[in-house]
């Protein structure tokens, strides 16, 4: 039985906290250690460079002096590098006992491996417009809908890289973030016999705009179809009323394509189901609580698509 944000939140709370209690131990650790090295480390250095200030000619100090600082800068990093543990296994337990619960409360079988992501060619199935040359993906779930349809979510994160020369000779490379967000797609048993895409930015496609029985609606989506009369019949009053009111609370762009037996959908989160701050630790609400209303608004609008196509005749 699906519960709702607080019952969730209040099992959080609730749980066994041996695994939190020792990894906030031991960023306490992390943060000691890191603190005597950098400390030791920048003083022997510092002692050196400022001796070989001292000793150097006026036209050499500045040099001394930055290459000072860029010392301690590396240190410092290093040391973070070096003594991290502590926040690796924080996030490796919000990712465990935060997001991997709240994925059960919505879909039943599930696999969820944060380390792995969805494939660059399951993503271009969802024939999006875009060009872009590198593919990032992690946090995969495997689970089903409805314990029947094959659900695949992922986040995603789409870049374009450009390189140009100037009149110099001089080579730069400007990168674009095409997309960054949850991605996912659903298998259905029943085909709808048409492609249809709604999506936000009406330039983006030079089509037909479909005319829908919704001013709301229309105000901030647009439709492709290659069967109008299908499209009208899947796209309920019901459908476009809780995609307007998703919009309308998160103001987050967002798009679903469905494509005979399968239903692609995005959401431009940025990077989700990641824990936002060390210090306010694994159940800092207001983003769990955000994870959860993703989730939910997922989960609500793709079966109501699913219960829509299987009692229309197409």
């Amino acid at each position: 039985m699906k519960k709702n944000f607080e019952e969730l939140y209040n099992d959080f709370m609730s749980d066994n906290n041996d695994e939190l209690i020792e990894a906030m131990n031991q960023i306490k650790k992390d943060k000691r250690k890191r603190l005597v090295l950098s400390l030791s480390i920048c003083s022997i250095v510092d002692v050196f460079m400022l001796l070989s200030i001292f000793t150097s000619s006026a036209t050499a100090m500045p040099v001394y002096v930055l290459e000072m600082i860029m010392l301690n800068v590396g240190i410092i990093i290093i040391s973070f590098i070096f003594f991290n543990k502590g926040a690796r296994k924080l996030r490796s337990i919000f990712k465990e006992k935060v997001i991997g619960k709240l994925l059960h409360n919505f879909y039943d079988d599930i696999t969820y491996t944060p380390n792995k992501g969805i494939s660059s060619d399951i993503y271009d199935d969802g024939r999006y417009k875009e060009s872009y040359n590198k593919y990032y993906s992690d946090d995969l779930m495997v689970a089903k809908v409805d314990k029947k349809y094959p659900i695949k979510m992922a986040e995603v994160e789409t870049i374009k890289e450009e390189t140009s020369k100037d009149s110099d000779g001089n080579i730069s490379t400007s990168t674009y973030n095409i997309f960054h967000g949850l991605f996912g797609v659903i298998e259905m048993d029943k085909s709808i016999n048409n492609d249809m895409y709604i999506f936000q930015g009406k330039t983006f496609f030079n089509k037909k705009r479909l005319e829908m029985d919704s001013e709301d609606f229309e105000k901030i989506f647009d439709v492709t179809s290659k069967n109008d009369i299908i499209t009208t019949q899947l796209l309920t009053h019901d459908v476009m009323a809780m995609l307007v009111d998703f919009y309308n609370k998160t103001k987050m762009n967002f798009d679903i394509g469905i494509y005979n037996n399968k239903i692609y959908f995005r959401f431009e989160t940025g990077n989700v189901f990641e824990m936002r701050s060390i210090k306010k630790g694994i159940y800092d609400k207001k983003p769990i609580e955000r994870y959860f209303n993703i989730l939910k608004f997922v989960e609500g609008v793709t079966n109501l698509i699913i219960k829509t196509i299987e009692d229309t005749e197409v």
